[in-house]
């Protein structure tokens, strides 16, 4: 399997990238095509040790990279030689199996549409993620656009019902709308007829789900428009860590916690692990034709290679 990494994407691009490629490869035995910059790229691997390429690796120069200050509708188009560009390119003339990025997630889903393309039928892609934190659920929203009528948040919830049954293995997944109460009538009016959509469709629908209720395993597919997504993803990231923080804290505070923390060690670990959003990478684009995966632009090497 080969896997295409954007190598000029994210806050910490190249070496952030660059290292998870390379942790990748070691963990998973793939081959990885780094596309960006060439001279940066091996200034960067040579940051993590390797004075040449590694077996299995290549890298595809890019001369352009997509800024975060670009506009995200256009500027693939503008810059036809940018490493998001080039590495969508590759994976539509079946070079590669996939694409993982760190970069502008409006660039990469206008890109991945327009070049990769949508399978039949599918009026636009969602942005999907594994989010932690007790039982792992499917989101599914809408992007970088953070505007979805009814429809879209119908289809939203199908995408990521199919989603959780492909690849999490879940026979009748649960599917819940993300509001502010769990009557049917709260919310917007797109969420009151998003609403009775899901209602009469052939989907286990499970009814509104409150933000406090997303990480006590009540569904198994949250869907809602791409802020509200945004927002509650990175909540959820950020309440793991400081749980994790706090009870490292607490463990360490002194003798008699330290001996306390080696009686549950075992289980501790495993909470700990759940709580992980690196360990879940990247946001499948759902409704591409082939896989192409969004990573947070803070991603650490960990987040890329979990991501691939």
């Amino acid at each position: 399997m080969k896997i295409i990494v954007d190598a000029m994407g994210g806050d910490f691009a190249p070496l952030a990238p660059v290292k998870g490629a390379l942790m990748a490869q070691e963990k998973y035995g793939v081959d990885i095509v780094l596309t960006g910059k060439t001279e940066e790229i091996l200034k960067a691997l040579q940051q993590c040790g390797c004075k040449e390429l590694p077996k299995g690796m290549e890298i595809a120069n890019a001369t352009e990279v997509v800024e975060i200050c670009d506009d995200p509708a256009t500027a693939f188009k503008h810059k036809k030689d940018s490493s998001l560009t080039v590495g969508l390119n590759m994976l539509h003339a079946g070079d590669a199996d996939g694409f993982v990025s760190a970069g502008s997630t409006g660039a990469l889903l206008a890109g991945a549409t327009l070049v990769v393309k949508r399978i039949r039928g599918l009026r636009r892609a969602a942005l999907s993620a594994i989010v932690p934190l007790s039982q792992p659920f499917v989101m599914a929203d809408a992007g970088a656009n953070p505007e979805a009528d009814a429809l879209s948040l119908l289809r939203f919830a199908k995408l990521g019902e199919i989603y959780c049954q492909a690849v999490l293995g879940v026979e009748k997944p649960r599917v819940a709308l993300i509001n502010n109460g769990t009557e049917p009538q709260k919310g917007t009016k797109i969420y009151r007829e998003a609403y009775g959509l899901l209602t009469a469709s052939d989907m286990n629908f499970v009814g509104n789900c409150e933000g406090r209720d997303l990480p006590l395993g009540v569904c198994d597919v949250a869907v809602c428009d791409g802020f509200t997504g945004n927002v509650v993803i990175k909540l959820i990231e950020g309440m793991g860590r400081f749980m994790t923080d706090g009870l490292k804290s607490v463990i360490g505070a002194n003798t008699k916690t330290k001996l306390g923390g080696l009686l549950v060690r075992g289980e501790l670990k495993k909470f700990m692990k759940g709580l992980d959003d690196t360990a879940y990478g990247g946001a499948p684009l759902l409704g591409i034709s082939k896989p192409v995966v969004k990573i947070h632009g803070n991603a650490s090497e960990k987040t890329v290679r979990s991501a691939v």
